[in-house]
């Protein structure tokens, strides 16, 4: 064998055979040469091993980024999710709501909405902005009969964080126009609040569908 690779050596590198090298002095190019070749070998295996790494941890990299991590941070199992303080932060602004509705004082039943906001009710044109809402709710409200509960039978959040949206029921009484005799509207209602800038909870359209047929609806 050790001749084989002697000769394969003398011809790789070019010896003519005047100019051979003696038996010792090749078996030491050999020995030399031979350890370059393992020490070549193991550099590129530790290369590759390395590259297979840096390959690994990219495609880690990747895959927690698209788990909701933002660009170089690293979120296991998903994001901060606050839907469920959102959703609390919106029932008791609600129940709060309810408790204002009893006391029959527009301006701070309109606090609740945005500067902004819509109102739509049946059989009557839209209201845009709170000033307008309000201007309604006092010739609402000032009615002696008037009488107004809801309670909501859900409530979502928004991924984002700055949308919640109630569903629920409602029942509203008001004075006939004629016989002035207490009227009671039922039916269900939709509302949508938004996060504003400050953080607080504002609604940005309330909407209601009355169960009564158009003519008795208020």
């Amino acid at each position: 064998m050790l001749g084989y690779l002697a000769r394969r050596f003398i011809k790789t590198v070019g010896y003519s055979k005047e100019s051979a090298p003696s038996r010792s002095r090749l078996r030491s190019e050999l020995r030399a040469s031979a350890s370059g070749v393992s020490i070549r070998w193991r550099t590129c295996e530790t290369v590759y091993l390395v590259l297979v790494g840096c390959t690994c941890l990219l495609g880690l990299t990747a895959a927690c980024t698209s788990c909701g991590g933002g660009a170089g941070v690293f979120i296991v199992g998903g994001g901060h999710d606050t839907g469920q303080a959102d959703v609390q932060a919106v029932k008791d602004l609600e129940a709060a709501w309810l408790n204002d509705a009893a006391l029959k004082d527009p301006a701070r039943f309109a606090s609740y909405y945005a500067e902004d906001a819509l109102a739509l009710s049946p059989n009557a044109p839209l209201i845009a902005g709170k000033n307008k809402i309000q201007a309604g709710l006092t010739t609402l409200m000032a009615d002696p009969n008037f009488a107004l509960t809801f309670h909501s039978t859900r409530v979502e959040a928004s991924k984002g964080g700055d949308m919640v949206y109630t569903i629920g029921a409602y029942s509203r009484t008001v004075s006939d126009p004629k016989s002035k005799q207490p009227v009671t509207d039922k039916g269900n209602y939709l509302t949508v609040w938004k996060k504003q800038s400050d953080g607080n909870w504002k609604v940005v359209t309330d909407m209601d569908n009355s169960e009564l047929p158009a003519g008795y609806a208020h």
